[in-house]
């Protein structure tokens, strides 16, 4: 039975590989399959196309929320403190069976926070991992670590930054172009914290790292390269380097503005307007926990970022990097939201004509009466 769901996964892995594409290019087709949908149910080019761009805007802020939350998530997992101590967590594996388990059991349990810090942790667990077992004389099977790691995709959804979930619980992100019946709030407590998705999400938690390690080849075992061991053990340990001052090129001496940028006490008094933020949604207001919405998650990862980077300047050069990684997001959803609207404009199209073909059948019906 095992070496049957083997062979099937390896069949999936290459026909993803194949045959799907960048996520990019999958959002284009979906908008042409969108527009051609319109088209052949009476919408008209010119309606078509106004009927994207109502939609392709809606969801603006929802993205610029999650623009941030990915960007925190990222630094929070990539800081020197929070890698150290996966570090750390990446020792205690000692079989074949356990690595596979544990990376996939940690990245899984990181995304219920966040799904950007599930895939962050996921990637780096697996990459740790994967280095002590071979120091260890463990010989563990890296394409299986990786795709362990990439389990954090299968269970974020119900944990705390399930954006559907957040968006719907928040009347402020919810698009106003959606049809009034799809617009009304849904609180936290009947999606994230309902009994069906605690118990979906524990049963996920609970069975699919255990599939996992049950999946470790017996032979064929592809490791990662020493060279690479080598060079990701530099990676991690260079950003727990205590970090340099910066100075002019004339002279070597510190500006004022360097010490500013390197302040401890500038970065650190910063935390306290997100992080008051999230205690009076979360402590202060009434109803708790109840009150969590996206952007005091937001808060509270602004918050977590800035004291595990600390300097000014270290938590901006992180961000830049962050960027560069939730780009593919952005540039991908952007054109998400255009879709769903031709649906609501056909509806409502078609709405107004089935109204005026059944006024003229009553005024039809009123004339023959008299």
């Amino acid at each position: 039975m095992l070496d049957l769901l083997r062979r099937f996964g390896g069949l999936c892995s290459d026909l993803s590989e194949e045959y799907i594409p960048d996520p990019y290019v999958i959002a284009i087709l979906l908008t042409f399959i969108a527009s051609t949908a319109a088209l052949l149910t009476g919408a008209g080019p010119r309606e078509t196309l106004v009927a994207w761009n109502k939609g392709v805007w809606t969801l603006l802020p929802f993205m610029a929320s999650i623009a941030v939350l990915l960007m925190a998530g990222d630094a929070i997992a990539k800081s020197p403190k929070f890698t150290s101590q996966l570090e750390k967590l990446a020792r205690i594996p000692n079989s074949q069976f356990t690595a596979v388990w544990f990376v996939g059991f940690v990245a899984m349990a990181a995304a219920l926070v966040s799904w950007a810090i599930g895939l962050i942790v996921g990637a780096i667990m697996a990459k740790r991992v994967a280095y002590e077992c071979r120091e260890k004389g463990i010989t563990v099977h890296y394409p299986l670590l990786a795709a362990a790691g990439y389990t954090s995709l299968m269970i974020y959804h119900g944990g705390l930054t399930s954006s559907v979930s957040l968006m719907m619980a928040d009347s402020t992100l919810i698009p106003t172009a959606w049809a009034p019946e799809f617009r009304q709030m849904i609180p936290l407590s009947e999606t994230i914290g309902s009994t069906a998705n605690i118990v979906t999400t524990g049963t996920l938690l609970a069975v699919i790292p255990v599939v996992m390690g049950l999946l470790h080849p017996k032979d064929g075992i592809t490791q990662l390269p020493r060279p690479d061991f080598k060079e990701i053990d530099k990676i991690v340990h260079a950003a727990d380097e205590k970090p340099t001052s910066a100075v002019t090129a004339d002279g070597g001496r510190e500006r004022f503005a360097d010490r500013l940028n390197d302040s401890r006490l500038i970065g650190l008094a910063i935390a306290l307007f997100p992080a008051f933020f999230v205690l009076n949604a979360w402590v202060l207001t009434p109803g708790g926990v109840s009150n969590l919405t996206l952007n005091s998650i937001n808060a509270l990862f602004i918050t977590l970022a800035v004291l595990l980077w600390v300097r000014p300047m270290a938590l901006v050069d992180q961000m830049k990097q962050s960027v560069g990684n939730v780009s593919g997001v952005i540039s991908s959803s952007r054109f998400m939201p255009g879709s769903p609207v031709f649906s609501r404009e056909l509806v409502s199209r078609r709405s107004s004509s089935n109204s005026s073909v059944d006024s003229r059948r009553q005024q039809r019906g009123q004339l023959s009466v008299s």
